[in-house]
């Protein structure tokens, strides 16, 4: 069988500077047989021209496209077009036509020799060593290219003011303004504020930008990762805060209900800047809780995170895989199948008793019976269902009557309420919203009878039951119907 021998592409960094080419980056810039430069804008290419060493250049690719993706591309695809060949860039640890030789090509076909570009030349000039490591983007992927500063950065192809500003823009979003950058090109090294980076005037193709490292707590903004090191940081055992070096999971415990109903309060409001607040309480508690278990050698953030991406992903196969669902319901139907295998639960009893018990009662009421209709166990209508509540309001009535046990009491008003939460669920309504609406209005109401009896010289608790009926009457006939 004939084979076709892959296109071998080796990638040689080209200093703006020709003294700062490795021997080995030299020798292979002068001895390839066929180079092509990314750009002749390169400052080093007035050295090849003196060499004698004769090579091509993409220039003319930039002007055919707008978008940096498609030039991108388009350079990776000329280079391999042209392969064997050499491939000389400013910068391969930014380039983003080096990226897609590598993703285009087989492993193996892209060689980058080691060598000083254009991040190793920023960061010598700036006399920048960062032990956290560093990343190194062009300018114009900057825009779409998640910040972290925890490490430094190097931002190459500062080619003009416009870029600057766009590059400034992006890095407010996390960096403070007044942060001494440096500013680079072949001509000139600077220091300046951030704020004011496209004040400066000395744009060219070859100059760059280093961002030191910045602490968390002097950032504009932050993300989940920040707050995973802060969670660390508070419970770090010697510097740690004493409070948080102290919870456990137990401790915790009460948090996690308080923090989810100031999460509703705040949708119940119509309050984004206070939901946003309680979003973050509440996604403190998933952090806090990781955290604890990975100090005692258990799970930890990233076990929470692949759990739930991967349950998602298993219980969405119309999404990952080739499972048709077109509807809502169709949606349901298969997550509940999907959980049913996952946790084993092989009778509709089992998925009932996996609904937990410390959901709020009527919460869980609702869901309870809607496993049961999930096997045709359940009244055709709400009406049908009304029926059930006049039945168990006369056992209750008897009960009272007769003056059952407390425990009978008990249970008989629990199928009352059980029936009026079957009621609500089947006309629509939320049974623990509805309540909750009922207990304000009582609230109001209530306001309203005490400030009239106030208002008289009266005490509520010397009053008849007719004459606090009279004034409750009043209150209700006041209130504008919704």
């Amino acid at each position: 069988m004939m084979t076709v021998e892959q296109p071998r592409v080796t990638v040689i960094p080209l200093a703006d500077d020709w003294r700062e080419l490795t021997i080995r980056a030299s020798d292979a810039l002068l001895n390839a047989p066929r180079l092509i430069l990314r750009t002749s804008r390169n400052p080093a290419s007035a050295w090849l021209k003196k060499n004698g060493k004769s090579f091509e250049a993409l220039d003319s690719l930039y002007s055919q496209y707008d978008d940096f993706d498609e030039l991108s591309d388009a350079i990776a695809r000329a280079v391999i077009d042209a392969a064997p060949c050499a491939y000389a860039v400013a910068d391969p640890a930014s380039d983003r036509s080096v990226r897609r030789l590598n993703a285009l090509l087989p492993g193996g076909a892209v060689e980058t020799l080691p060598g000083a570009g254009r991040t190793e030349r920023a960061l010598a000039a700036a006399g920048a060593s960062y032990p956290e490591g560093v990343v190194s983007v062009c300018a114009a992927e900057l825009p779409g290219a998640r910040l972290n500063p925890n490490m430094g950065l190097v931002v190459t192809e500062l080619n003009d003011r416009l870029t600057a500003g766009e590059v400034k823009l992006k890095l407010l979003t996390v960096y403070p303004p007044d942060l001494l950058v440096t500013l680079g090109s072949i001509a000139s090294v600077v220091a300046i504020p951030l704020s004011e980076l496209d004040h400066e005037r000395a744009f060219d193709h070859t100059s760059w930008l280093v961002v030191p490292p910045v602490p968390v707590e002097s950032r504009a903004s932050r993300d989940f990762y920040d707050l995973v090191d802060v969670m660390a940081r508070l419970r770090d055992p010697q510097s740690g805060c004493p409070w948080d070096r102290e919870q456990d999971h137990q401790s915790l415990r009460e948090y996690i209900l308080e923090e989810a109903c100031e999460v509703i309060e705040a949708i119940d409001m119509n309050d984004p800047d206070k939901l946003a607040d309680e979003l973050g309480d509440s996604l403190l508690q998933v952090v806090f809780h990781a955290c604890v278990s990975e100090q005692h050698g258990g799970f930890d953030i990233l076990d929470v995170t692949s759990g739930i991406c991967e349950k998602l992903i298993r219980r969405h196969p119309h999404i990952f895989g080739n499972v048709l669902a077109s509807t809502s319901d169709a949606v349901i139907t298969n997550w509940e199948a999907i959980k049913k295998i996952e946790k084993k639960l092989d009778t509709q009893t089992a998925v009932m008793r996996d609904v937990p018990r410390q959901l709020p009662a009527l919460m869980r009421a609702s869901k309870i019976q809607k496993k049961a209709r999930g096997v045709g166990f359940d009244f055709s209508t709400a009406l049908d269902a009304l029926f059930k509540i006049q039945e168990e309001t006369e056992e209750v009535r008897n009960a009272i009557g007769k003056n059952e046990p407390h425990a009978r009491l008990e249970e008989e008003l629990g199928d009352l309420l059980f029936a009026v939460v079957n009621v609500s669920r089947l006309a629509g309504v939320q049974p623990e919203l509805a309540l909750t609406g009922s207990t304000d209005k009582f609230i109001r109401r209530f306001e309203r009878v005490e400030r009239a009896v106030a208002a008289v010289g009266g005490d509520m608790r010397n009053m008849s039951p007719d004459e606090l009926d009279r004034y409750w009457n009043q209150s209700k006939a006041e209130e504008i119907p919704s």
